[in-house]
């Protein structure tokens, strides 16, 4: 730890750091606002390129959905985001990968294998690219969502800020930052 020397200009009862520990504390302010900066710069990255996506989502009528299963690997790996299109069930071709709610309730997104048609309704046998089988049971739909993007590990960045942990992560991270930048105002 660097030594201090008694400042006479103040009374004796005031430490003035030596020289050497000026400079120190100057580069690890330097270095600290170095970091700081940088992670700055890649958050505000990251919040315009979420925004962006999502902008172009909303005004394309794309749907985000996150992959949570291996099924479809390695076409679409376990953790990414997907954007569905909305798509008629006529405009749906077999070999399409599409997300449809099955009978009970939970999404899937798989790839159809086969279909067939009755008026404004389809019925779709679905098989993941993973899976030895086709899905048990067809899946009757008037529409559905075609894969239009895939964004691999996204998927699962969105899942977890969404969460719990990652909201109070990223709560502390931004108060860290307005603190930080607090304290440098004038």
């Amino acid at each position: 730890m660097p030594r201090a020397a008694a400042d006479p200009q103040l009374g004796g009862r005031h430490v003035r750091p030596e020289p050497e520990a000026l400079a120190s504390d100057r580069l690890a302010s330097k270095a600290s606002r170095v970091v700081l900066g940088t992670l700055l710069n890649l958050a505000s990255l990251l919040g315009l390129s979420m925004t962006a996506v999502t902008v172009y989502a909303a005004t394309h009528g794309l749907h985000p959905l996150v992959v949570r299963s291996g099924s479809m690997e390695p076409t679409i790996p376990t953790g990414s985001m997907v954007l569905i299109q909305k798509i008629p069930a006529s405009a749906i071709r077999v070999g399409d990968v599409v997300a449809v709610k099955r009978p009970d309730g939970v999404t899937v997104t798989h790839r159809v294998r086969s279909l067939s048609r009755s008026g404004d309704l389809a019925q779709l046998v679905l098989k993941g690219d993973a899976n030895k089988t086709i899905d048990p049971d067809p899946v009757t739909v008037a529409s559905g969502g075609r894969l239009v993007w895939t964004a691999p590990l996204l998927g699962r960045i969105a899942a977890w800020t969404a969460s719990a942990r990652g909201g109070f992560v990223l709560g502390c991270v931004v108060t860290g930052v307005l603190v930080s930048l607090r304290r440098r105002a004038p």
